[in-house]
């Protein structure tokens, strides 16, 4: 029973998280090009967030490894949520960046959830878990892809982001409310030389 409890947390919160992408990414580079930016313009912003990603999540392994995996997944929601507020109130392409950072600084964090899944499983049943979950993710995305352009045509581009900012808020209850930690052990401090090095680090033999 358990199990069964956390599996349906896991899969709303997974089925949310779905369905937020997809209605952000669909709009996406229509949104960028109403506020003036070309398609290298958008290009350079899509290569930051994954240059951000790529930069922080070695050290975020680290810091997960020490003070647990909630506090951090707790940490990805609130970004993607004022991610998703930045979007709306964005006039020009400054307030776009900063989401944009935000984004990749979140996405970062993509491997620390995916711990904490690992954690909530059992052994036996892990990729039985991690398939349930992508299934709640890919259906849950189909009804974000489908209606994002339906939503942007009748209502506008900034109601999209407006209700991916609810539903990141509604996954950050979820995450923050019914979610423990799954990190065994007590809280220990934080290497820093570590975390910081972590990236460098994965490049040596």
């Amino acid at each position: 029973l358990f199990m069964s409890q956390r599996l349906f947390t896991l899969s709303l919160i997974t089925a949310l998280r779905g369905t937020r992408d997809n209605l952000r990414m669909v709009v996406w580079q229509p949104f960028a090009i109403s506020l003036g930016l070309d398609m290298r313009s958008i290009g350079t912003l899509e290569s930051v967030m994954d240059l951000v990603k790529n930069l922080m999540e070695p050290a975020f392994g680290a810091i997960s490894d020490a003070i647990g995996r909630k506090k951090l997944t707790v940490l990805r929601e609130v970004l993607i949520v004022v991610a998703s507020i930045t979007f709306v109130l964005a006039w020009s392409w400054h307030l776009l960046f900063v989401g944009i950072v935000l984004l990749g600084i979140s996405a970062a964090l993509l491997s620390v959830w995916s711990t904490m899944v690992a954690e909530s499983a059992e052994e036996t049943n892990l990729a039985s878990v991690y398939g349930i979950l992508g299934t709640f993710y890919t259906g849950a995305g189909l009804l974000g892809t489908f209606s994002a352009g339906y939503i942007a045509d009748a209502l506008g581009l900034r109601v999209v982001y407006g209700l991916s900012a609810i539903l990141a808020g509604a996954t950050l209850f979820l995450v923050w409310r019914r979610l423990p930690e799954t990190r065994r052990g007590d809280p220990k401090p934080i290497n820093w030389r570590e975390a910081v090095t972590a990236f460098s680090g994965a490049f040596n033999p």
